[in-house]
């Protein structure tokens, strides 16, 4: 696979943002300037740790015309400006956190500046893993980039990801397989099949893989489409297989009341009708929270089975069959098409495994023998894999690399 510079990253964000309604206000020499010089910065360490901060470009107007009743979109202004210098990014790094902060870049005459720190949410955080949020409180026309480790960047706008940069490999929303193309509708196939709501299906297995990715562990997700195992042996087998995420999904679509949870406490003033309307509401908010709850918790603890040395199995409703489990070796695929776009619209001979170890060949060898099944790999530094076959008469599609955020 193709690596690729600072620059080319600095383009493909350009030509994301041309497609959103609210396009941040920069142009791309300031784009790539400031790429480039967080991409250095991000090769450096301070005190001994690794780099991470988060910088927002925004015109000086919309910085300080958010409202404020929110208290938390909140300017920390400097009294002087410092140049965007390599030096300066990693001396202010670790006032910048960038899951609810960021140094503000703004650009006078032909120059780029810090001129403060930005406190924001960490509900947009929340809210590109797909979690329920109060409400996004970035400005809009903000260009969030983060710094997220050595030559690791990431670029937000609107609540949503643009674009990634992991060690020369970009990945952005044409390879988000969980929206669109053959693995969503093997997605959704599984979910019609077990009288599943798709959409919160997709939503539990996009947060277990975010989850994984956190754990920066590496793993394999095998979502069989068939009770056949063959290959697949050893680790730790579940009789009955647990059922938290189908129990998840549930809860969530609203099929099934999620458990009880505390008490609706305190009588709110006003009429016998008025009253029962309000704390009908209350009701109401506090199962709906219960089952986002239930669907962290599941989703969570599919990602710890996941550190399990071996393969994570799932049944196509979701339910664990194994974890840990060795995926025994076969030969190589005979036939593997690169899937250039999340539809394998455009598609490259060259597979994009090779080279790389024996969890993504094990893998593949895997997604071959099983037809119809769904193989999903996240690599230790959080670059994720999708692969299938969708029939036996048909090559091994893999997707590599698959944008999960939102």
């Amino acid at each position: 696979m193709a690596l690729h510079s600072p620059d080319d990253f600095a383009a493909r964000i350009d030509q994301m943002l041309a497609n959103f309604p609210v396009r941040p206000t920069i142009d791309s020499t300031t784009l790539r300037e400031i790429v480039t010089t967080m991409f250095y910065a991000t090769l450096g360490r301070e005190e001994g740790r690794e780099i991470s901060f988060g910088a927002a470009f925004l015109d000086k107007e919309s910085i300080h015309a958010h409202p404020r009743s929110t208290d938390v979109w909140c300017v920390h202004q400097f009294e002087n400006s410092y140049p965007l210098s390599i030096q300066n990014l990693v001396k202010l790094a670790g006032t910048a956190n960038p899951k609810y902060s960021a140094l503000i870049l703004e650009k006078n005459d032909d120059t780029i500046n810090i001129t403060g720190i930005v406190r924001m949410s960490s509900e947009d955080y929340r809210l590109r893993r797909g979690e329920v949020v109060s409400n996004r409180v970035t400005p809009l026309g903000c260009l969030i980039l983060k710094a997220l480790g050595p030559a690791r960047l990431e670029a937000e706008a609107a609540g949503c990801v643009v674009a990634e940069y992991n060690i020369g490999i970009i990945i952005d929303s044409t390879v988000g397989v969980l929206g669109g193309g053959p693995v969503y509708d093997s997605l959704i196939k599984f979910a019609n099949k077990n009288k599943l709501d798709p959409a919160t299906y997709i939503k539990a297995i996009r947060r277990t893989l975010l989850n994984v990715r956190d754990r920066a562990r590496g793993s394999t997700v095998i979502i069989v489409s068939s009770t056949n195992l063959d290959g697949l042996s050893g680790g730790y087998r579940f009789q009955p297989p647990g059922r938290g995420l189908p129990e998840a999904i549930l809860y969530a679509s609203g099929v099934k009341k999620p458990p009880a949870g505390g008490a609706v406490v305190g009588r709110p003033e006003g009429g016998i009708e008025q009253v029962r309307e309000i704390l009908k509401d209350r009701y109401q908010k506090s199962e709906f929270l219960r089952a986002e709850r239930v669907m962290s918790d599941a989703t969570a603890f599919a990602a710890d089975l996941c550190t399990i040395d071996g393969a994570l199995i799932l049944h196509d409703d979701l339910s664990v069959a194994s974890a840990g489990t060795k995926i025994e070796s076969v030969k190589p695929p005979d036939a593997v098409l690169h899937a250039l776009d999340a539809h394998a619209t455009e598609a490259d001979m060259r597979s994009p495994i090779v080279g790389l170890g024996t969890r993504h060949q094990s893998a593949a060898a895997a997604a071959w023998r099983h037809p119809g099944s769904l193989v999903f790999v996240v690599s230790e530094d959080g670059v994720a894999s999708a692969m299938l076959r969708p029939s036996s008469e048909r090559p091994l599609l893999i997707w590599r690399p698959v944008a999960l955020d939102y």
